[in-house]
Parts: C-alpha cells; sequence; structure tokens
C-alpha cells in the first residue's frame, strides 16, 4: 500500500523515511505508514520548539534502541542531531565523557621546562597573549623578562636574538603566529637542538602560538605541552572578557561627555555581536573575520579621544568612520558585510543613546543605566543571559535552526571523512559499487544541447541600430553562451567517469584524480574536478544530477522552441550575464548605455499569481529566486517577518523593467541576489532588487535577506 506524505512534512523529511522503511528496514520496517498514519507523537518530534524527547516514538510498538533513535532523528529533524549525539554519548558511554578536560595554565607551566615548550593552538576569535600575561604577574615575572613577538616578514634576526639571550640570562619567550612563519621553523629546529645540548637558564620558557598546521618542527610539538585556546561563547561571556582585558587608561568618565560609559558600553556590545554572529555561517557574516580584542582596545582608545574633543555635529560621524571603516572594517573585503557592519554599530549605540528614535526593542536589556561607573559595567553584563535569542545579534528567530542544521552537517562531514580514513586503512572492496553507481549516472547523464535541432528564429543575426552591424540579440547571445558551459561540462563529466570506469576495470593505471573522483561518488558527494569546473552548488551528489538534468532540459528547450514567457533564473549557469542581457536588449531600442539603466522589479498580486505564463508586454518575467531571512507577502507585495523554522520562501515570479537609473527610495530594501545560500564559498553579488518593506530597511540588512538562485535543499 502506498503510503501518502502527510502535510506537516517537508518533501526532504519524507523522503528520508521512505527509505528507512524501505531501504533499511529492520526496525523501520512500516515507519512511513505509522508517519502517515500517526497525528500526535511523531508529528510532535518535528514541530516541538525544545529539543526532542530523550525518548523517541514507537513503530509498530516496538521501542528504538539508542542508535534507531539516532537516526530517527536525522530523517525527522536534522537539525537537533548534535543535541542527540550528545544524549546519546551520555546515555550509552556515561556522563563523564560530556564534559572536556579543564586546561590549568598554572600546572601546564609547572610541568613545563627550558626544553619544553608551551604550544598554544588557536582557534578564530582567541587570543592567549593576555592568559600569559596574567600568569606572569602570577609568577612574580619581572616586565623586562616577558618578551612577545609576533612571527612574519623582518622578524627572523629579532626572535633568535631574544631565544639565544632568554636560554643564557633567563625569561619567557613569546612566538606569536608561528603558522605564518615557515622559513623561521629551520633556525628554531636548529635551536631546540642547541639547546639540548648546553645546560639552559631554569627560568627559560618558549611559549608558542599557532592555528592547526603541518609546518611546526616535529620534535617541538612531540615534546612540547599542547594548550587549545577557544574564544569565549555566548555575547555575555563576550562582554564580560572584553571589559577584563581592558584597562583603566580609557574608562575614566569625561566630565564633558556623560554618555561616555554607555558608549563604551555600546563599543564593547558591537565588539560581542560581531563574534557571536560568526557562528551562524552566512547568516552571520558572507566571509569568515578573525576580529580580536585588539580591534575593540583601539576602538575604544578612538573612541576615548572622539569623547574629550566632543565636537557637536561631527562626533558621531568620527566614531563610525573610525569604528566601522578602518579599525573593523579595514579586515572586512565584502561590501554587503561592511553595509552590515555599519548597521550593527549604528543600532547598538542607538540603543544607548536616550535620544534616539531608531533604538531597537530586541536590545532594551542592553541600556546601561545613566548613573552606573566603571566598575558597574561588569556587574551589569553578568545579569545579561548567556545565550540570548538570535534576535539580539540582529538577527531572523529561525537563524537559531540554521545553528543548528549548520553544526549537524559539520559533524556528520567529520564522521564520513573519520569513515573514509577507516575504511581507506582496512582496504574495504567498493568496486561494485562504484561501477554500478557510475553505470547509473551515465545512462542519466542528459545528452549534449545540439545547435543542429536548434530553432533557427532564436539564433537569427540583427541589425544593431547603434553600430549597423548585423548581430546576435543580447539574449540569443547569452543563450549560445549557455549552451556552450553546459556542453563542455557534461563532456568533461563523462569523460572522467568513463576513464573511472576504466581504472576500476584495470584498463588504465588508476591515478590520484581518478581515486578523488571515485572517493567523492561513493560517499555520494559531488566531486571536487566537477565542481571546479561548473557553476557553485551546494547539492549532494544525487540532488546535483537531477538539478543539472533540470538545467539541460530548460535551456535546451529555449533553444528548441524559444525564449519562455517566464526564465528561470535557477536554471542558468551564468545568470550574471542574463540580468546584463536584459539591460542590453533595452538600451539598443532606447539607444542609451546599458551602464545608465537599472533593473525595476513589479511583483504580481495574489490573483495575478495564476496567470503568470502569459509573455509581459514590457520588460523579462522571472521566476526560480528564493528569498531567505525574511517572507514575502504576495496580499500586500512587501517584505514581512519569516514564518517559524521556515527557512526559505519561493518568490513569485518577478517582472524585470529597465529603467534609467535613479535614488533607491527609503521603503525599499536594497536585496542582493547570491547563487547558493553559501555566501561563504560564493560571494559575489548576482545582481541587486529594490524589495518595498514597511520597516526599517536596516532591519533587514542586519537579518541579512537575500534572494537566492539555489538554497542546497
Amino acid at each position: 500500500m502506498l503510503n501518502t506524505q502527510p502535510v506537516w512534512t517537508s518533501p526532504e523529511v519524507w523522503r528520508n523515511i521512505v527509505f528507512l522503511d524501505n531501504s533499511i528496514g529492520g526496525c523501520f520496517k512500516g515507519f512511513a505508514k505509522e508517519v502517515a498514519d500517526d497525528e500526535g507523537d511523531w508529528r510532535k518530534v518535528l514541530e516541538r520548539d525544545e529539543e526532542f524527547p530523550s525518548i523517541m516514538p514507537q513503530i509498530n510498538g516496538e521501542d528504538l534502541g539508542p542508535f534507531a533513535s539516532l537516526v530517527a532523528l536525522k530523517a525527522i529533524r536534522g537539525s537537533e542531531l548534535r543535541f542527540g549525539c550528545q544524549l546519546y554519548v551520555q546515555n550509552v558511554l556515561g556522563p563523564r565523557y560530556m564534559s572536556p578536560p579543564q586546561q590549568d595554565l598554572s600546572k601546564a607551566l609547572d610541568d613545563s621546562s627550558p626544553l619544553t615548550p608551551l604550544i598554544f593552538i588557536l582557534s578564530p576569535g582567541s587570543d592567549p597573549i593576555g592568559s600569559i600575561k596574567v600568569l606572569a604577574d602570577h609568577c612574580s615575572l619581572p616586565e623586562d623578562q616577558l618578551h612577545i613577538i609576533s612571527l612574519g616578514q623582518g622578524q627572523t634576526k629579532a626572535a633568535q636574538k631574544l631565544l639565544q639571550e632568554a636560554g643564557e640570562h633567563g625569561g619567557w619567550v613569546c612566538l606569536q603566529n608561528c603558522h605564518l612563519a615557515e622559513t623561521f621553523m629551520p633556525y628554531l629546529q636548529q635551536s631546540y637542538e642547541h639547546f639540548q645540548q648546553k645546560e639552559m637558564h631554569q627560568q627559560f620558557r618558549i611559549f608558542m602560538t599557532s592555528h592547526p598546521t603541518n609546518i611546526l618542527p616535529t620534535s617541538i610539538v612531540k615534546q612540547g605541552i599542547k594548550i587549545v585556546t577557544e574564544p569565549p561563547t555566548g555575547l555575555r561571556d563576550n562582554i564580560l572578557q572584553t571589559f577584563t582585558d581592558l584597562d583603566n587608561s580609557g574608562a575614566e568618565d569625561i566630565p564633558d561627555c556623560p554618555n561616555y560609559k554607555r558608549w563604551l558600553f555600546s563599543l564593547a556590545l558591537f565588539h560581542s555581536i560581531i563574534l557571536e554572529r560568526r557562528k551562524f555561517g552566512a547568516l552571520g557574516w558572507n566571509k569568515a573575520y578573525e576580529w580580536t580584542v585588539f580591534d575593540f582596545r583601539v576602538s575604544q582608545q578612538s573612541l576615548y579621544e572622539c569623547a574629550c574633543i566632543n565636537e557637536v555635529g561631527t562626533l558621531w560621524d568620527r566614531i563610525v568612520f573610525l569604528t566601522a571603516d578602518i579599525h573593523y572594517g579595514g579586515r572586512v573585503t565584502d561590501q554587503m558585510d561592511q553595509r552590515l557592519l555599519k548597521s550593527l554599530l549604528k543600532r547598538c549605540f542607538a540603543a544607548n543613546n536616550p535620544e534616539s528614535q531608531t533604538a531597537d526593542p530586541a536590545l532594551k536589556g542592553y541600556v546601561l543605566p545613566s548613573d552606573y561607573c566603571y566598575k558597574d559595567i561588569a556587574e551589569f553584563a553578568m545579569c545579561l543571559p548567556a545565550d540570548p535569542a538570535p534576535e539580539i545579534l540582529g538577527l531572523d528567530p529561525g537563524a537559531a535552526v540554521v545553528y543548528k542544521e549548520m553544526q549537524s552537517s559539520q559533524l556528520l562531514d567529520s564522521l564520513i571523512s573519520a569513515h573514509r580514513e577507516m575504511q581507506a586503512h582496512t582496504g574495504g572492496n567498493k568496486d561494485d559499487s562504484l561501477i554500478s553507481t557510475i553505470s547509473d549516472i551515465l545512462c542519466k547523464l542528459p545528452p549534449d544541447i545540439s545547435s543542429e535541432k536548434s530553432n533557427t528564429s532564436v539564433f537569427q543575426l540583427h541589425e544593431n541600430v547603434q553600430t549597423g552591424l548585423s548581430e546576435l540579440s543580447p539574449l540569443s547571445d547569452f543563450l549560445k553562451g549557455e549552451i556552450q558551459c553546459y556542453n563542455t561540462l557534461l563532456t568533461f563529466i563523462q569523460v572522467s567517469l568513463t576513464q573511472l570506469l576504466e581504472a576500476l576495470r584495470g584498463w588504465i593505471v588508476m591515478s590520484e584524480e581518478l581515486d578523488n573522483l571515485g572517493q567523492a561518488l561513493y560517499f555520494q558527494k559531488v566531486p571536487r574536478a566537477w565542481i571546479l569546473s561548473s557553476y557553485p552548488s551546494k547539492l549532494n551528489l544525487g540532488a546535483w544530477l537531477h538539478d543539472l538534468s533540470i538545467r539541460v532540459s530548460s535551456t535546451r528547450q529555449w533553444a528548441q522552441n524559444g525564449p519562455p514567457s517566464v526564465f528561470n533564473i535557477a536554471a542558468f549557469y551564468k545568470p550574471q550575464s542574463f540580468f546584463k542581457a536584459t539591460l542590453r536588449v533595452v538600451a539598443r531600442k532606447i539607444k542609451e548605455p546599458p551602464s545608465d539603466l537599472s533593473l525595476s522589479a513589479e511583483f504580481a498580486d495574489a490573483e495575478e499569481v495564476v496567470d503568470v505564463h502569459a509573455a509581459a508586454d514590457e520588460g523579462t518575467r522571472i521566476t526560480g529566486l528564493s528569498l531567505q531571512g525574511a517572507a514575502w507577502s504576495l496580499e500586500n507585495k512587501k517584505l514581512v517577518d519569516a514564518k517559524p523554522k521556515v527557512m526559505f520562501q519561493d518568490m513569485p515570479p518577478i517582472l524585470l523593467v529597465p529603467k534609467m537609473s535613479c535614488v533607491a527610495s527609503e521603503s525599499k530594501y536594497k536585496c542582493p541576489i547570491y547563487r547558493t545560500a553559501d555566501r561563504t564559498a560564493c560571494s559575489e553579488v548576482i545582481t541587486f532588487l529594490d524589495l518595498p518593506t514597511d520597516d526599517d530597511p536596516e532591519k533587514w540588512i542586519r537579518r541579512s535577506v537575500a534572494l537566492l538562485c539555489e538554497t542546497g535543499q
């Protein structure tokens, strides 16, 4: 009997359930029927706001074991997989495996010797220098015996001299950023071997900080005491750490600027928010930036100097410029991240400005009382929530689910990687499975798009009224490029699969490239060689091949039947070229340069959506875009808040009308369009569309609202 998908499950969840029922069986036999007939327990697992229960519902009246419960959780609610794994470890292995061992820096120092360096393994945002200085004070080490040097270009001789002098006369030498000093490592190895052959001063110690790398000398790594440094987690801990590291030089009151303490807290709040947003991936920042407490300190000093000057009318502009454009913004390389950084800074300072008319209500609990002195700020921060809601960070509430899904995905990738290593050592036989997979892909791979079968009118030459030359229309020229790109990709895939098949059968030598191809196919991943030769995508192998077939079919239909009434943006190899071609079409008609035109977006009413397949009288109608970080109201044709647990929403067809460029309206949000949801890997903005909104556009900037050609689901 065929079970029907319940309306409360997504297609992806239902596919997972059916797969467990049909392909895994065992305790999952009848799983699909159980879920289809059930309107209680299994639905609660999917829809409840808190984490899943420790005991999963039964299947066919039988309880699921611990691991089977974990598998069912992955199928129905994958975002909670990390929590489920923690519960599994606690129940099966015991609670003691849930708490990592605490690292005591004082004990590590006691266990060290002149020949036992202390190696700090850095993670993004961590900085052990402050802890090393505190340890030096605790040990009553004279200031002139603590030597901190950041390795890099031009620092080799200075580091050599410090090691020699400290080895003879005593002292601590801290070598920062060893991962950036590959040329210095041979000398460090020689110095270490020299130290082993002579008696060193007993107060001599080597401290090293480095990101994970393979350039450190093996003997030093083996002998050293490794200390993993983690940055503070959570908004509250970040704020507390910021004030702990802050000296009092810029913390005293300024008579002419009574708001300085609030500004200082606003800066600390801003610093902590931008750090905390990093864990949300592309919703937080398009790229990963390693801001540290040093960025805060230099910004605090600039803030103090600005407050002392207190020039009416220019003070705020100076603070924004120095903080967002120079101190923090100097690390930012993405234009959308730069826009976001300024918006977050303005939001944090507005929250602690009694005269502000734009204060965000979400930050009302982060307003520092005016009568607080400097020493009260830390106590105020202690009372803040340890793990605040995403709204405090300026994000949509649904960002919490995105964060959990990222954690689950990283966990699965780690497990797959470990399994791949184990399989390599055990020599598991997977050739038969690979041959079957390759044969299946080759059978389903669409054929090339033949130009001979194309509609002759599609590639008909037209006279360009501006140049007087006969040439293809802009859209036909775009289509020609799309056909070439897809045909090249299809040929590359077919050739690589054929070569791998021959290697598996022993007809040719198995090269490293072919072996990597086979490994990816075995684990249902898109091979890296294919990714480098194609368009950006985050789909798994099966979904990627299905998507490729849809793209090729759409392009083939255009070539054979002429341009469609609605263009599917998600099917284009180079969607940015399509938007440029659309502008060129109108530019030729009105005899204006394409650079003087911009695309104006017009949206259909709810009643009009059903009749979008008629060709547009003016402009170009597109579909295939999804909205992330917000929702779209068909009735009001405006941006609204996203529904709970809804990460993406398909946009209705959009009519693009090229018009002469004009100043953007303050009632519209300048929304970027990206190729995929993974903006970190592909941060190039295809184009912008102005979306109407009743809210301040800054709200959508902070929520990183974007239109996507592919969601990755």
